[in-house]
């Protein structure tokens, strides 16, 4: 699912209505306890079947998944994840301890306390990974020639959910290593700047010992010096090898 480009929300549909814990699944199961931190999910079983047409996953999800997914047993109902307004959820209180915007601003206010003047992007941030990270590195660029949005020392925060589509045999690497590779080359022989992609869950892609990476001005021209391959790890989705 993460490498076919799919967004996070569709990811999640998928997941939530195959699991016997997402998506309410565990609420239901020890109903009537209620000491399980859970909430209604707002997707639905056809939201599943939209998401694998539009991908074409059909022949590429496991034959479990498809089955239970895309039969029309008698038993539809019971596939369903539990809504909100359930009566599983009548007396439960819910409170988000934790969260993407949470993250960013206590990183706003460690980027302040540490001197520098902040911009704020949000924790709404979507889109492919390389592009965003192309992206990124243009805002850098605007600040550092120009000023724009902000004069020099600045920090610009943000956070979200990117998307990749991996190529047929991808090699290793999360979507925070690509934003910060694809980064890597536009941001070419700046001084002064950085930019660092990572996953607040500490894991990015396959192998979890990186939540991410920094890259900044010089590290493209080392790379070129160390016979590194910049254009065949972009290809491959290679970011963490590279």
């Amino acid at each position: 699912l993460l490498g076919c480009g799919c967004s996070i929300q569709e990811k999640n549909a998928i997941l939530k209505h195959i699991s016997r814990v997402k998506g309410g699944q565990l609420r239901r199961a020890i109903d009537p306890a209620r000491c399980v931190p859970t909430v209604g999910d707002s997707s639905t079983l056809e939201d599943c079947r939209a998401v694998v047409r539009k991908y074409q996953l059909e022949n590429r999800l496991p034959g479990s998944v498809r089955a239970h997914l895309l039969s029309s047993a008698v038993d539809e109902k019971g596939k369903e994840t539990p809504k909100k307004g359930d009566k599983l959820f009548r007396d439960d209180v819910i409170k988000i301890v934790a969260s993407n915007s949470l993250a960013v601003a206590a990183a706003v206010r460690k980027a302040e306390a540490l001197g520098f003047r902040t911009l704020n992007l949000g924790s709404h941030i979507e889109g492919d990974a390389v592009e965003v990270g192309t992206a990124m590195a243009g805002i850098l660029k605007s600040v550092k020639l120009n000023g724009i949005p902000s004069a020099p020392p600045v920090a610009i925060i943000c956070g979200g959910e990117t998307t990749m589509k991996l190529p047929d045999k991808p090699g290793l690497g999360g979507r925070n290593q690509a934003l910060a590779l694809s980064a890597m080359r536009a941001i070419a022989g700046m001084r002064g700047v950085a930019i660092l992609s990572g996953g607040t869950d500490g894991g990015d892609g396959p192998k979890h010992d990186a939540a991410g990476a920094v890259v900044v001005g010089p590290d493209f021209n080392r790379a070129q010096e160390l016979g590194l391959e910049y254009d065949n790890a972009m290809k491959s989705a290679d970011s963490y090898n590279f």
